[in-house]
C-alpha cells in the first residue's frame, strides 16, 4: 500500500474546489475515547470542531457530507489512512 506523510495527508484534508467547497475524500482514523475502534468513513469533508475542542492544534473536524449531523473529532496522529494511503509521521 502507498504512503503518505502526515502534512501532505492534512492539506488533503484543507483543500476546497474552486467555489469554497470541501473537496470530499476517504479517511480511517482511531478514536480516542473511553473505547478505541477504528472509523473508516468512504467519504468524509472537513467540518468544524465543537467551540470546546477548537483550541486543540492537534484536532481536525470530519463529517459524512450527507447531513449527518455527527462531526468526529479526529486526532491528527490518530489518522491511519487518507485516500486509501497509509499515513506516516
Amino acid at each position: 500500500m502507498e504512503a503518505i506523510r502526515l502534512k501532505r495527508a492534512l492539506e488533503i484534508i484543507d483543500q476546497r474546489s474552486e467555489s469554497g467547497e470541501p473537496i470530499p475524500f476517504s479517511i480511517s482514523f482511531m478514536t480516542f475515547g473511553k473505547r478505541v475502534d477504528r472509523v473508516h468513513l468512504a467519504t468524509a469533508i472537513k467540518s468544524k470542531l465543537p467551540g470546546h475542542l477548537r483550541s486543540n492544534p492537534f484536532l481536525v473536524g470530519v463529517r459524512v457530507p450527507i447531513n449527518s449531523g455527527h462531526d468526529y473529532p479526529v486526532h491528527t496522529r490518530l489518522i491511519t489512512e487518507i485516500n486509501g494511503k497509509t499515513v506516516t509521521y
